[in-house]
């Protein structure tokens, strides 16, 4: 049995509803739901001549036994083609009765947070996804985070669903060179307020609020699936936030309906103690069924929408070493269907897991076949370096960021993303934008799939607390609006025009992904460069590094990338190996060394660096 099977439908008229609970052979903790009487009341109701939302005119759900559980269902009559909304009412044998949503619900509903259902609505082409025409490697990808809400908030009216008020801005994030965008969690929340969508309760639901315009209220999922298909039209690889460590288990009308349709919540198999989570309720991957129907949302979403890419949240809640269970099997789950897919789109698809372990996530990634694991130690190393305004040696090998990933797995690098403060507030507020200039070429000239949160690009300037106590939590999930005017100032002009050239840089040159660096090894006492030039120099705030691969044709790149972190200019050497032409990527200027060893003393200007580039040799 498939989830994605359950939840409600269209069936040629007539809504289809359909819960499913697994039997024993199915879960290791759990129990029997006990459940009397299963019934069905909502909206549709009155379209069959019975009052909308009449608990008395229920239409009951029958339940038949089958391999792996018991299935409860029900069958309208015709119904005109709109939206409804519905629950259920679920009796159980103590007598006591709850009004519950739909666990596998593909809609959710406005004010209520009722389940939904739409009859009729879009016909292909709108509801099928367009495919890309040309699938990157993961390492290939440059990625732009986007949290719909605060995204779209200044780019119309209330009276435009913000999944299309996206689309109005695909041509601005393709022309400043990203070929990704990671979206934040569109699946369903419960309650109408902001959020960042990291509590879900609907798992096969996209937000209402993302989704809904007035007047058009058929037109939900293929409003999210245009979206889509409108990012690969411009060749923009879609990649969803999976949150899959834990859920939000209610209240009975407004939670994870599965807990509340167990007589007894704590026997409901899908929720329950499994790993290190400590945020909402855990998810127990302990038994099938729950592997299983995380499974499903999975696919769900890859076969119905056509995302290209996920990212795993808060992976470590659901990582308890090597273990047939949790992230390791849902990985293989979704490596497996894959497979079964599309050869191509199985090497192609990146799993990016967000572990929080430092480089200890490096191995996690490799042990459970993820495509490679959020790049944590960048975001904590930027805002030490730009608080206490004073390099340390940890930064060679934070830029040796492709260091001990496996064959084909890459790092998620960001100078910062959703959760902390932007760049330029790190950097001591707009005013000071200049001191961002190192980290983001340093962003460009790592290996790694970069990615920019939404408005970095042009100095967005907003404070988020840190801490993780609940008040704190509570301050740091408000909105956040992307302030566009911001983009047209001059400094986000300068800023847009350096991402822009780094980006640029980065498609133009398959080098600068791959993991070739030098020097690595990089010991704490070696405070200042090596003979050659490369290395850090504490004191001077300095640092040089090497970058060579391949390019297209299969001749060799080469690049020495120089950076000043300091507020003041700098004069150090810089080694430019083996002579020959080289020119600094970010002027156009092509330097003249004094000897075979590249420049003597050439001063950096303050907060700023060279992308030296020379072909062959």
């Amino acid at each position: 049995m498939s989830y994605e099977r359950f939840g409600s439908s269209d069936e040629n008229g007539r809504a289809r509803f359909a819960v499913f609970f697994p039997g024993p052979d199915s879960y290791v903790r759990g129990a029997d739901p006990q459940i009397a009487d299963l019934k069905v009341y909502g909206s549709f109701q009155e379209a069959l001549g019975v009052p909308a939302w009449s608990q008395a005119d229920a239409l009951t759900l029958h339940p038949t036994h089958h391999r792996g559980g018991t299935l409860y269902e029900a069958r309208t009559g015709k119904l005109p083609a709109a939206f409804y909304e519905y629950k259920y009412l679920v009796t159980f044998h103590n007598g006591v009765q709850r009004t519950v949503g739909d666990p596998c619900a593909r809609y959710a509903g406005g004010e209520f947070e009722n389940s939904g259902v739409v009859i009729g609505g879009s016909q292909p082409p709108d509801s099928v996804v367009t495919p890309l025409a040309q699938r990157l490697e993961p390492h290939d990808l440059v990625i732009y985070e986007l949290l719909i809400d605060d995204f779209s908030h200044e780019l119309g009216s209330a009276e435009e669903a913000p999944v299309d008020l996206v689309v109005s801005k695909l041509d601005y994030i393709r022309q400043m060179g990203f070929n990704a965008i990671e979206f934040m969690p569109w699946t369903a929340w419960a309650g109408n307020e902001f959020n960042w969508g990291y509590m879900p309760y609907l798992y096969f639901a996209a937000e209402y609020r993302y989704v809904t315009r007035p007047g058009e209220p058929t037109e939900k999922l293929s409003r999210l699936k245009r979206l889509i298909s409108e990012c690969h039209s411009r060749g923009l690889h879609v990649i969803m936030d999976g949150v899959y460590n834990h859920v939000d288990r209610g209240p009975a009308s407004l939670g994870f309906a599965y807990y509340w349709l167990y007589q007894n919540p704590s026997d409901c198999p899908f929720i329950g103690r499994y790993g290190d989570a400590n945020y909402g309720d855990e998810i127990d991957y302990h038994n099938p069924c729950t592997q299983q129907f995380i499974g499903d949302v999975c696919r769900y979403w890859i076969d119905q929408f056509g995302v290209d890419g996920l990212r795993l949240d808060y992976t470590k809640g659901f990582y308890i070493g090597e273990n047939a269970t949790g992230l390791s099997s849902l990985v293989g789950m979704i490596r497996e269907h894959l497979e079964t897919k599309d050869e191509e789109l199985s090497s192609k698809f990146p799993i990016f897991i967000e572990h929080l372990e430092g480089y200890g996530a490096i191995d996690v990634s490799n042990r459970v076949d993820a495509t490679g694991c959020w790049y944590d130690e960048m975001f904590w190393r930027t805002r030490e370096y730009l608080s206490w305004g004073r390099l340390d040696t940890r930064i060679m090998r934070l830029l040796d960021a492709g260091r001990d990933f496996g064959p084909g797995c890459v790092a998620t690098t960001y100078v910062t993303n959703h959760d902390h403060s932007r760049l330029a507030n790190l950097a001591g507020g707009r005013d000071r934008w200049y001191r961002a200039q190192p980290y983001l070429i340093a962003l460009f000239t790592c290996c790694g799939a970069p990615l920019i949160y939404e408005g970095e690009e042009f100095g967005e300037d907003y404070w988020i607390p840190e801490g993780w106590e609940e008040s704190e939590t509570v301050r740091r999930v408000v909105p956040r609006p992307v302030r566009w005017e911001l983009a047209e100032d001059g400094i986000g002009r300068w800023l847009r025009r350096l991402v822009k050239t780094l980006t640029a840089i980065r498609a133009q040159h398959p080098a600068l992904r791959s993991p070739n660096f030098y020097p690595t090894q990089w010991e704490p006492w070696m405070q200042q460069p090596d003979p050659d030039g490369y290395g850090v120099d504490v004191e001077k705030g300095t640092v040089v590094y090497h970058r060579w691969g391949l390019a297209d044709d299969g001749v060799t790149e080469r690049f020495v990338i120089a950076l000043n972190f300091s507020p003041d200019t700098q004069a150090i050497d810089i080694p430019l190996p083996g002579g020959g032409s080289w020119e600094d990527l970010l002027s156009g200027w092509r330097p003249t060394p004094a000897d075979d060893r590249g420049l003597r003393q050439h001063p950096i200007g303050s907060n700023w660096g060279h992308v030296f580039y020379k072909k062959g040799g």
